[in-house]
């Protein structure tokens, strides 16, 4: 009778429930319904002279990890009950004129964490990933929040919406079945999505579609490249550290087709959807001082992005990453 579930649709529609070994083990092990201290932290927080609110949560392999799985997407226990209170008592300061501190939030995390209500006051100033670290991540973590390195990674999953695990079957494991898994076929509006990351100064790319040079993607024993096949766009790329401190950044390139006629041809051959894109490549920039600029060289292995069987494969080392039917990013703020 104590036992915990998560609900999942038959493929009738009807609602089944899924026993997980966490539910077995423990039916509340966040103490979700353990309020205690959430009014005293509040009002630390919004006391007069605090600079910066550091919310430290997350869960651990007690929560999820090999063989046992989440109960939900948000923040376990009261941890969401906590954020909340904290957010909205800096808000009630911020809409009332009154000073107030930045509040900072770290997860601690081995998957993605949904932050709707989070998000949605409004006063969460910046947030970090903290995953799992090991024995010195604390020490990683805390010369980060002290800006005292500036390289900062990206994410490597995509943060859904909280509403995704309702829109999504535990069971399934088609990677295409709406509203589609992963950033390569989600076809909603992610939280955060795969690759995003910001940065203690701001960067710059130069260069793009003006100086590209395509490479078409066909059958090995064709000449004619021109006639069929993906294109992938390579430009000459230079990042510039545009902001006021020193740091390091990394450049993607993404591949997806450059038309919607190359989309619906590849999706022809292929007899189903095309991803919506592919990571061809990416690539870290040494540490940049402020003003500095280097080239960047993105190595892409054509072969990852083939679509179809039929494409030939090759390799191209990049000055950057491609743009256009393969686009560079580089985030930063």
């Amino acid at each position: 009778g104590s036992e915990m579930c998560i609900r999942d649709r038959n493929t009738d529609g009807s609602e089944a429930a899924i026993l997980t070994k966490q539910a077995l083990i423990n039916p509340d092990l966040c103490n979700a319904a353990d309020l205690a201290g959430i009014t005293a932290a509040t009002k630390a927080a919004t006391a007069p002279g605090v600079d910066v609110v550091v919310l430290a949560l997350g869960f651990d392999t007690g929560i999820a990890g090999e063989g046992h799985d989440r109960l939900d997407m948000a923040l376990p226990g009261a941890q969401g009950h906590l954020a909340l209170q904290v957010l909205q008592g800096v808000k009630r300061l911020r809409d009332t004129g009154n000073a107030s501190p930045k509040v900072v939030m770290v997860v601690y995390a081995s998957a993605a964490v949904s932050l709707d209500d989070v998000l949605a006051v409004g006063s969460l100033d910046a947030l970090i990933y903290g995953f799992m670290p090991g024995v010195t991540g604390g020490t990683a973590v805390a010369e980060a929040l002290f800006g005292l390195h500036n390289d900062f990674g990206k994410l490597p999953f995509t943060v859904y919406p909280h509403a995704y695990q309702n829109e999504s079957r535990f069971t399934e494991m088609s990677f295409r079945a709406p509203p589609g898994r992963t950033h390569r076929f989600y076809n909603g509006t992610a939280q955060f999505a795969y690759g995003a990351g910001l940065s203690l100064t701001n960067f710059e790319l130069a260069g793009g579609d003006a100086a590209g040079e395509t490479i078409w993607l066909g059958h090995k024993h064709n000449n004619n490249n021109s006639s069929n096949g993906n294109r992938l766009t390579v430009s000459t790329t230079t990042l510039r550290n545009t902001g006021p401190l020193r740091g390091s950044q990394v450049v993607f390139a993404w591949f997806k087709p450059a038309t919607e006629a190359d989309r619906v041809m590849v999706a022809s051959r292929l007899g189903r959807q095309p991803p919506r894109q592919v990571l061809a490549g990416y690539a870290r920039s040494p540490s940049l001082a402020v003003g500095e600029v280097v080239g960047m060289d993105v190595e892409v292995n054509l072969r990852d992005v083939m679509m179809t069987a039929a494409a030939s494969a090759a390799s191209a080392s990049t000055r950057s990453s491609p743009s256009s039917s393969s686009s560079s990013s580089s985030s930063s703020g």
